[in-house]
């Protein structure tokens, strides 16, 4: 073998070993962390250390596991189930993961959507969010396209921002906010839109799978949630690796 060789491919093999870790505050995949309950996901373990775990202590709400790329995802709400949410809570706020009125943070999602829900509603379609959808990020066709979504009812408005997608498609979305220069990505493409409320100030819980009493139809493999916007290498780190889940 080479010197060369030598080198390289033992630092080509360490480019995709993990995502950025730096102002890490939140990371929950599927392939770990994972506590089934009669076959259901009743906890999904933090695994940034922070020790941020997701819960559900109803049997009849606790989501079930799917499989991707040889990998476990969490399964929310399908068609032809028993029509009732599933979802893991956390009692902390936004101001938790990214800082009191935060203008600067990095939410990343590994998703995939089988239904838009009711289509209308941005309650109807959130993956992650808090109770009150001050900002939420989901899968919706609000706005006229259908995609990747941040919803922001902060002053009794919503506004929508959408990156267009597909059905049963698997996909890396991220939603950043670079002190108060707002963008969302879908597997490392901008998309374009409104600006949303630069600071979340809301103090109710966190939900995945769910906002308020209705649900997000889909899966979900992976949550990474930073309190400080990443750099465009940073990005490219963390597009690369989440690609171990099929995404484009």
């Amino acid at each position: 073998m080479s010197i060369l060789t030598q080198i390289d491919l033992p630092f080509l093999a360490g480019l995709n070993s993990g995502p950025v870790t730096s102002g890490l505050t939140l990371w929950l995949k599927g392939d770990a962390g994972i506590t089934l309950t009669s076959g259901k996901v009743s906890t999904w373990a933090d695994q940034s250390g922070n020790g941020r775990d997701f819960t559900q202590s109803s049997s009849s709400n606790r989501p079930s596991q799917g499989t991707q790329n040889g990998l476990s995802t969490v399964k929310f709400r399908f068609g032809g189930d028993d029509g009732v949410t599933k979802n893991l809570d956390r009692t902390d706020t936004w101001a938790t993961f990214i800082g009191t009125n935060s203008t600067a943070y990095d939410v990343w999602i590994v998703f995939k959507g089988t239904s838009y829900g009711d289509g209308s509603s941005p309650h109807g379609i959130n993956m992650f969010t808090d109770n009150d959808t001050r900002v939420g990020v989901g899968f919706s066709t609000i706005g006229g396209t259908s995609g990747f979504t941040v919803i922001n009812t902060h002053a009794g408005e919503t506004t929508q921002f959408n990156v267009s997608t597909a059905l049963s498609e698997w996909h890396t979305g991220e939603m950043r906010n670079n002190s108060g220069s707002f963008q969302l990505f879908l597997d490392g493409t901008p998309g374009t839109g409104a600006t949303v409320q630069s600071a979340i100030t809301s103090g109710t819980p966190m939900h995945i799978g769910k906002s308020d009493t209705t649900a997000f139809f889909g899966e979900i493999g992976e949550i990474l949630v930073y309190n400080r916007a990443l750099s465009s290498t940073e990005q490219t780190k963390n597009v690369n690796y989440l690609k171990r889940w099929g995404t484009p």
